[in-house]
């Protein structure tokens, strides 16, 4: 008995225009329906979101600026500076000194950063909320010296709004932030690169400091020993009865 195989033919069922537009027109409603739900969601949540406004610097590090005490000298070049660099950037250290230089400027009654700025949503905001997410929005009154866990917090805002990147191959940072205004975030952006700059100025004063101690410090024990040497010499000479040449020629 003659069994005949059909598994290796593949039947491709083509759909024609015809049937496309039968199909469509069959579930026109439904697919109307979807459309105009994504459409009203995405537009009710575009006009109801608080815009975000980001702010970028770049900062140009040069290995010339790196450590120059002793023990790194001819290190440097096998030292990975950038990352070195981006994670002071991005340390708690420097964001506390740069909520420290934003509580003693001129604008720390007017910033979101320090909640002491009232957000002000937009028309389409109100009618569309009702106004009750702006409802209990209100501003801070920051007292003049505030404590460490206050400035922890803002300083841990200022983190999660902060991106620093690293352009690979080259010694440029580049650092963003976001903020729902854009004059603050630029200010933001520009308090960072002078805290860091100054950070970074402080650092290699002292750097230098340091290596002019050392040297100073070396200086004098180097003349400590010179003057043990030439008195051991003095006391040589009399012992072996060396003198100068004239002395010996008068003595002769």
């Amino acid at each position: 008995m003659e069994h005949q195989s059909n598994n290796n033919k593949v039947d491709d069922k083509e759909y024609s225009l015809s049937e496309i537009y039968y199909t469509l027109r069959k579930h026109l409603k439904l697919i109307l329906s979807v459309f105009i739900a994504v459409l009203f969601i995405t537009s009710y949540f575009t006009f109801i979101c608080k815009p975000i406004y980001q702010s970028s610097g770049v900062i140009m590090v040069s290995k010339d600026q790196e450590s120059m005490s002793l023990l790194n000298m001819n290190l440097g070049n096998d030292l990975n500076h950038i990352d070195n660099e981006i994670q002071i950037l991005k340390s708690r250290t420097t964001s506390d000194l740069v909520i420290k230089k934003l509580l003693a400027s001129n604008f720390r009654d007017n910033l979101y950063i320090l909640g002491t700025k009232e957000y002000e949503p937009s028309i389409f905001r109100t009618i569309l909320t009702l106004g009750l997410l702006d409802r209990f929005n209100r501003k801070d009154n920051i007292e003049f010296n505030p404590n460490d866990s206050l400035i922890h917090i803002f300083s841990k805002n200022l983190r999660a709004s902060l991106s620093v990147a690293n352009t690979r191959g080259t010694d440029v940072i580049t650092i963003s932030i976001r903020s729902n205004n854009q004059n603050e975030a630029a200010y933001l952006a520009n308090t960072l690169i002078e805290t860091y700059k100054q950070r970074d100025l402080e650092w290699l004063t002292g750097e230098m400091h340091h290596l002019k101690s050392f040297l100073v410090e070396q200086l004098e024990k180097k003349e400590k020993e010179l003057k043990s040497i030439e008195e051991e010499l003095k006391i040589f000479q009399e012992k072996e009865k060396i003198f100068g040449l004239n002395d010996n020629s008068q003595l002769l």
